[in-house]
């Protein structure tokens, strides 16, 4: 399994393939129960953490983090980011690119190299005791951070919920025996539209096939998260309705829908 997650080197804001994160700045108990439409993994699974960092100030390019700089990934409790980490990737443990033509990625469709490689071990101790018998899962929260100089800057939260890796029928568990399978997000640095079609416009991207894709851009120097949805709403680009070029009612009835 592999999660992979985009950084923004300035805001800190940390994109993955189901997009769901807290406000930076904010506490977890303000925002109540986690959503819904969260990264899933199986206790004692070992997914790998796929993250490349980018610079808006720099074209949006992706960037490789500057010498000297420590990079860490943590796992913690959703309702205590102040405790110890439940599983973490140190910076040891990191696979860190040379160059950004090191670390590709071949199943993603655009900027296909430079990532940081990480597993993160959901096997821990800590972990196992907070799905003790009766508990199917436990919501987490993972987070970046990155420490240059003791300058320490941290990602957003995003949230991660973990399913017990046995179904205890004697005492009532109930646990998912699948995995959801979300599409891994993708960025689209040469999109600067929401309409007019081609290369550099989120409905010349073709949708055939495709289903809840999800796709970062910068449009009007903001960055905007759209997913592609079944449905036949009629385009209304200014309020976040977008239809692609490829759209068909009968065969391909999907519509892009901002979600921020």
């Amino acid at each position: 399994m592999t999660f992979t997650a985009y950084l923004n080197y300035r805001t800190g804001r940390l994109v993955t393939s189901m997009g769901g994160h807290t406000p930076f700045g904010g506490t977890e108990a303000a925002y109540g129960i986690p959503p819904a439409a969260v990264l899933t993994a199986n206790q004692n699974d070992t997914p790998q953490l796929r993250l490349r960092v980018f610079d808006p100030y720099q074209d949006n390019e992706a960037i490789l983090l500057p010498a000297g700089t420590t990079l860490r990934a943590v796992l913690k409790p959703w309702n205590d980011h102040l405790a110890d980490p439940l599983a973490a990737i140190e910076d040891d443990a990191w696979d860190k690119p040379a160059d950004l033509d090191d670390n590709p990625a071949t199943d993603l469709t655009d900027d296909p190299a430079g990532f940081y490689l990480g597993t993160l071990d959901l096997s821990g101790d800590d972990l196992a005791a907070l799905l003790a018998a009766g508990i199917a899962q436990a919501y987490g929260h993972l987070q970046i951070e990155i420490n240059l100089s003791g300058d320490i800057r941290s990602s957003q939260w995003v949230p991660l919920m973990v399913l017990s890796d046995v179904a205890r029928s004697t005492d009532g568990a109930v646990v998912s025996s699948t995995q959801p399978t979300p599409s891994a997000p993708l960025y689209y640095k040469a999109i600067t539209a929401l309409t007019g079609g081609g290369t550099t416009a989120l409905d010349g991207i073709s949708t055939v096939g495709k289903t809840k894709l999800l796709v970062e851009l910068y449009v009007d120097d903001e960055l905007q998260t759209w997913r592609l949805f079944e449905a036949t709403t009629a385009e209304d680009a200014a309020n976040g309705i977008v239809r692609p070029d490829d759209y068909n009612a009968s065969t391909n009835a999907q519509v892009w829908k901002r979600l921020r």
